[in-house]
């Protein structure tokens, strides 16, 4: 049934936006002939994206952006140590510290619209990156060329796993592909689809600098290129480009110098940790070629053999523009240790556009692939088994990444909330024995109950190992030292643990002996991803706040120990 669907879906999507008689018929379709219907549609595609997505990915997703929120309107929550160094820009958890605030005058600040209503927001940013995208690849490559780069891009599994998350390469993705739209100097293969006003799209750059100072590195030959082909360059720094620069970065600074009661200025602050003291490399180092061999691969999976060809059928120098502006960037973020693939998100569109240019030059269906004058694309390639190869690789990865691997650090905090406001949070509150920042914090309790995790700040000393190191190399004995030899009436009523072997093997028998029991699991992942398999999250009570055993015998928890066999059995 499935596989038939997404027959009809393709169907359907190429009888449109085909062209027959060499025409661009998608202006002759009601549903692409207007924009304010692409983006009806795509608003509608993401916001129920961002619903849909409750897995972890990464936990910039929450301690960089809405805890920090929380923080600000609520008066409580965890600021990490990059806040203490001005690392980060508080112009990014800002924009959610609007509406936490709008939630709190209404009352309506509860864990769940907490969790959910930023991720709204988000949804909506990364509806205009698609948006913004469409009209960029229809400017370069034409109306036919647009529609078939907006499938690839709402196609792409990565976007739907990670473009609604709340990260500032996100927002930074959206500001990117909006100027690029706007940008007036960028070739246009129709006159009536030209850029906007140039100092709306130099704002939005600058903007996309503030949320993420590397877009500095998409944006220099851009501007270089600019200061070229204008007839007075001077002219255009002086009157244009350095006055809007001024405008942006000078508001970013003052409120940045505000939030943290002295002058600062973050860009300066993040260049020189991350890129002079190689301080990003605190975070895990990759080889240069990492990005070649695994990161573009996997953020497109299908879609690579299409950008490939698309850049190969670019018949201009103009039309590859974008091509060597994501070479660039690629290869200046290859010298930088540490990467990640939500830092591709940029470039990403970009990619996909020129999937969108192969995918237009392909024949619909299955014809006449020897008819003379067909060329060698129309020969060898049929549109419809294109595409149903690509929803079935797409899709299933979107799926399953984005609503069951990892599932169980976020589920879990539904739970602890309850906890909390029923009053069985007491002495020390809860403790996360997980890895450093590997759930969500306050935003997700939403009470000022104590908690604590598993610290990671970079130590002072080269070579030492944090808190979190520290409890890993020897679990038991950091539980026994930290907290259960000191104060009994502070110790923590909720525990919480991945059911990594080596871990619970370790510190199970010190909870039993100090009345913790198992009260609730969640399902997690199935799969290692950079530790030992974590399969489940585990939440252990102590006897005086537990929920009772038959409650937790409903929930289908299974003994710590019996736990343990199985995944010796596996």
């Amino acid at each position: 049934m499935s596989i038939q669907l997404a027959i009809k879906i393709v169907d359907e999507f190429h009888e449109q936006a085909t062209c027959t008689d060499g025409k661009d018929l998608v202006h002759e379709v009601g549903w692409a002939s207007s924009e304010i219907q692409v983006l009806g549609l795509l608003l509608a595609f993401r916001l129920t994206n961002s619903v849909v997505v409750c897995t972890y990915f990464n936990a910039d997703e929450y301690w960089q952006s809405l805890e920090v929120a929380h923080r600000l309107v609520f008066g409580y929550g965890h600021l990490t140590w990059e806040w203490q160094s001005a690392l980060r820009t508080y112009v990014h958890p800002l924009i959610f510290a609007c509406i936490y605030f709008c939630l709190k005058i209404t009352g309506l600040d509860t864990p769940a619209t907490l969790a959910l209503a930023p991720r709204l927001l988000q949804g909506a940013c990364a509806a205009l990156t698609d948006f913004y995208m469409y009209k960029l690849a229809s400017r370069m490559f034409g109306p036919t060329v647009g529609a078939w780069a907006l499938f690839c891009q709402v196609t792409c599994w990565f976007h739907f796993f990670c473009s609604v998350r709340t990260f500032s390469n996100c927002m930074e993705s959206t500001l990117t592909m909006a100027a690029l739209a706007m940008w007036p100097s960028l070739p246009s293969r129709h006159t009536s689809q030209g850029g906007g006003p140039a100092a709306l799209a130099l704002a939005l750059a600058a903007a996309s600098v503030v949320m993420r100072p590397t877009a500095l590195i998409l944006w220099t030959p851009l501007v270089l290129r600019e200061m070229f082909i204008s007839q007075s360059p001077g002219r255009w720094v002086w009157q244009q480009a350095l006055p809007v620069g001024c405008a942006v970065f000078g508001l970013a600074a003052a409120v940045d110098s505000a939030a943290y009661g002295r002058w600062v200025f973050v860009p300066w602050n993040f260049f020189v940790f991350n890129v002079l003291r190689g301080g990003a490399a605190h975070y895990g180092s990759h080889p240069w070629h990492w990005y070649l061999s695994q990161g573009i691969p996997s953020v497109t999976l299908t879609l690579l053999p299409l950008v490939l060809v698309g850049i190969w059928q670019a018949n201009s120098h103009g039309q590859r523009l974008f091509a060597w502006l994501a070479a660039w960037f690629v290869a200046v973020h290859s010298f930088i240790p540490h990467k990640e693939f939500r830092f591709l998100l940029p470039v990403l569109p970009l990619l996909l556009m020129y999937a969108g240019r192969a995918l237009a030059t392909v024949q619909p269906a299955w014809t006449n692939h020897s008819a003379p004058g067909a060329g060698w694309q129309r020969r060898f390639w049929n549109r419809r088994a294109l595409l149903l190869g690509i929803l079935n690789h797409q899709v299933p990865a979107a799926l399953y990444l984005s609503v069951v691997h990892q599932r169980g650090s976020l589920a879990v905090m539904p739970f602890l909330a309850s906890e909390a406001e029923n009053g069985r949070v007491r002495g020390g509150g809860i403790l996360f024995l997980t890895p450093c920042h590997a759930t969500p914090f306050s935003t997700h309790i939403h009470r000022p109950v104590p908690m604590r995790f598993l610290d990671c700040t970079p130590p002072a000393q080269a070579g030492d190992m944090d808190e979190s190191d520290v409890f890993f190399s020897n679990p038991a004995s950091f539980l026994e030292s930290s907290y259960f030899a000191k104060d009994q009436d502070m110790l923590p009523s909720h525990i919480v643990v991945n059911d990594d072997p080596q871990v619970l093997g370790s510190v199970q028998t010190l909870l039993v002996e100090n009345n913790y029991k198992l009260v609730n699991t969640f399902f997690n992942a199935h799969f290692a991803v950079d530790r030992a398999l974590q399969a489940n999250v585990l939440v252990f009570s102590s006897a005086g706040t537990a929920s009772s055993t038959s409650d937790a015998e409903v929930l289908g928890v299974q003994t710590a120990e019996a736990r343990i066999e199985t995944l010796d059995d596996l």
